[in-house]
């Protein structure tokens, strides 16, 4: 279940715990997504994760409650405030009025007037997040249509664009045509959604997209603020292919005018249909088996420096890729996530330095990456069944015995 987040701000600890505690949020709707002892903390927080309802006393330190609902209108966030108002401040709580707060509760809070005030609030929020789906359902429905006019030769005109509040931006165009049976396993809409998703990551440029079916034909339309080399996106979308898949890939068009062109193009290639794809410019990608030379620089730096501190964001921001992107290339191509992977290296160079007696345990942690003994014992007997000093253990014990066999055999 989804909950509404919501934020405690109050100067006072054993009101901010209290309220986090001893109300079942959860029952309610809502989930604490954090507390701050003033307005300043709160700002912090609304700034950095969404938030529904902020629930604010007003007397306190560095920034009151009245200047936090003020900030909170200055910054145009859609939040929920209610205020906490001791009798004697109710006048002066008053003036949040102002920037459209319109519930208190008088402290010492009644329980039962809180939770009215959270369902009442959860209905509001239920119906404002109806009235979001109905708009971007028919704003689905409104671009839709557009695309579909457009690709087909028959775009509206810019006064008629804005008035239905939909435009396509961009200064050079790409057509991609999926053929069906990318989609006769799956949901459509789940698998467009994925497409779309690993395109917006993986493609070198900024770009918009938008797609459209035509009976068991999946086409997108890509739009750039500036032009692309076609190799390289040919060679990027490669990655995409899956058996018994084609992705039909246009040429460039430079003008809204030619959209239609290239669309027309993609699609006769689709319905096998003759078409000259050299004049046309038409890549055809299959799914040809994609070896990664992405990948292989990449995991000769993790095998080289696994001792040292390293994280997904930092080889992506290391090799230009975007962080969830090169996890999807790790997983499809080892077969492993990032962090079993990098794992793997770590403790396979533990089982090696193991073999040295001399060797601390402490020392061999910390040289394959592990600043903490414990969880390096963890994760060794995790991975391989032994805890270190086992593993050590049996190997000296087996050396033994080897080096005693060939002893007797001499």
């Amino acid at each position: 279940m989804d909950y509404y987040q919501a934020l405690i701000v109050d100067d006072e600890p054993a009101i901010r715990e209290g309220l986090a505690v001893y109300i079942d949020w959860h029952a309610n709707g809502f989930h604490i997504a954090g507390t701050a002892a003033n307005g300043e903390e709160a700002l912090v927080i609304l700034q950095n994760i969404p938030v529904d309802l902020v629930i604010t006393d007003v007397r306190m330190p560095k920034m009151d409650g009245i200047c936090l609902c003020k900030t909170i209108r200055s910054l145009h966030l859609a939040v929920h405030v209610v205020i906490l108002s001791g009798f004697r401040d109710f006048e002066y709580a008053q003036a949040a009025l102002e920037f459209n707060v319109m519930r208190y509760i008088l402290k010492p809070i009644n329980e039962q007037q809180l939770l009215e005030t959270l369902k009442s609030l959860k209905d509001e929020l239920d119906a404002d997040s109806k009235k979001k789906e109905i708009l971007l359902e028919s704003t689905k429905i409104i671009r839709d249509n557009f695309i579909r006019r457009l690709l087909n030769g028959d775009a509206p005109d810019e006064d008629e664009l804005k008035d239905q509040g939909v435009m396509i931006k961009g200064h050079c165009y790409l057509c991609l045509g999926f053929n069906d049976k990318l989609f006769m396993e799956t949901n459509p809409q789940i698998r467009q959604d994925k497409i779309v998703g690993q395109i917006n990551n993986m493609l070198p440029y900024t770009c918009e997209t938008y797609s459209y079916f035509e009976g068991k034909y999946y086409f997108l339309l890509i739009s750039f603020s500036s032009r692309p080399d076609l190799s390289i996106i040919a060679d990027n979308l490669k990655q995409l292919s899956m058996p018994g898949q084609e992705i039909i890939v246009s040429n460039i068009a430079e003008q809204l005018e030619h959209i239609p062109v290239i669309y027309q193009a993609v699609k006769r290639v689709m319905q096998n249909k003759p078409a000259d794809k050299k004049q046309e410019g038409i890549y055809v990608i299959t799914d040809t088996p994609y070896k990664s030379n992405i990948l292989e620089p990449i995991i000769q730096y993790i095998e080289k420096n696994y001792q040292n501190k390293i994280s997904l964001k930092q080889l992506a921001d290391k090799y230009y890729l975007n962080p969830a992107y090169l996890g999807r290339l790790f997983k499809k191509y080892t077969n492993l996530s990032f962090n079993d992977f990098l794992e793997n290296c770590r403790i396979e160079a533990a089982t090696r330095l193991l073999q040295d007696p001399s060797r601390l345990i402490s020392e061999i942690a910390n040289d394959c990456g592990y600043n903490d003994y414990d969880y390096f014992g963890l994760t060794f007997k995790r991975k391989t069944g032994f805890t270190p000093s086992d593993y050590r253990s049996r190997y000296i014990r087996k050396t033994s015995h080897e080096s005693s066999a060939r002893s007797k055999t001499i």
